[in-house]
C-alpha cells in the first residue's frame, strides 16, 4: 500500500476516534449553552438553522437600517441641508421600517428558536423559555403598535445572560460553556 494513502487512512481513523470520544462526552455531560448551534445527537437541524439564520438576519437588518439612515444623512450633509422633503421622508421611513418592524420580527423568530432549544436541551429553567415564547409573540404581534415593545427582546437577552453568569459563578466551572473541539 502506498504510504501516503496509509497515512491518510490512519489520520481518518484518529479523527474518527476523536469525534466518537467527543460524542460520548457530549452525551455524558449536559449539553452546553455555547453548543446550541451544534447539539450533537440531540440536535434538531431545523431549529439550529432557524436559530443561526434569524440571528444573522437580525444583525444584517440592523446594519442595513443604519446604512440607509447614514446614506440619507450623508447626502443631506453633502447638499448642505437642501435635501428634498420626499427623499428625507423616504430614507427615514425605510430605515425605521427595517429596524423597528422587520428586525424585531427576526428577533422574535430568534427568541422562539432559542426558547425551543432551551426547552429541548433542558439548558435553563422552563419559565425562562416560556417567557421567551411570550416575548416572541408580543414582538410578532405588537411591534408596530407600541414602540416600547421593542425593549422586551434586549431585556430577555439580558435575563438569559445574567442566568448564565450566575450559574457559572455558583459552580466555579461554567455548566453552560463551549465544549472544546480540540
Amino acid at each position: 500500500i502506498n504510504p501516503a494513502i496509509r497515512r491518510r487512512s490512519l489520520d481518518h481513523s484518529v479523527l474518527a476516534t476523536d469525534v466518537e470520544r467527543r460524542d460520548r462526552q457530549v452525551k455524558k455531560a449536559k449539553v452546553s449553552y455555547g453548543d446550541v448551534v451544534s447539539l450533537g445527537a440531540a440536535e434538531d437541524r431545523l431549529f439550529a438553522t432557524v436559530f443561526l439564520g434569524s440571528g444573522l438576519l437580525f444583525v444584517g437588518m440592523l446594519f442595513v437600517a443604519a446604512a440607509t439612515a447614514a446614506g440619507v444623512m450623508g447626502v443631506a450633509a453633502g447638499l448642505h441641508g437642501e435635501l428634498g422633503k420626499e427623499v428625507w421622508t423616504f430614507g427615514r421611513s425605510v430605515s425605521s421600517s427595517i429596524a423597528n418592524i422587520y428586525a424585531m420580527r427576526m428577533a422574535a423568530v430568534f427568541t422562539i428558536s432559542t426558547s425551543t432549544i432551551l426547552l429541548r436541551g433542558q439548558l435553563m429553567p422552563k419559565w425562562l423559555a416560556y417567557v421567551g415564547y411570550v416575548i416572541a409573540v408580543i414582538l410578532l404581534v405588537g411591534v408596530g403598535i407600541l414602540a416600547w415593545v421593542e425593549l422586551l427582546f434586549p431585556v430577555w437577552v439580558f435575563v438569559v445572560s445574567v442566568y448564565i453568569i450566575i450559574e457559572s459563578s455558583k459552580q466555579g466551572k461554567p455548566r453552560l460553556s463551549v465544549a472544546s473541539t480540540t
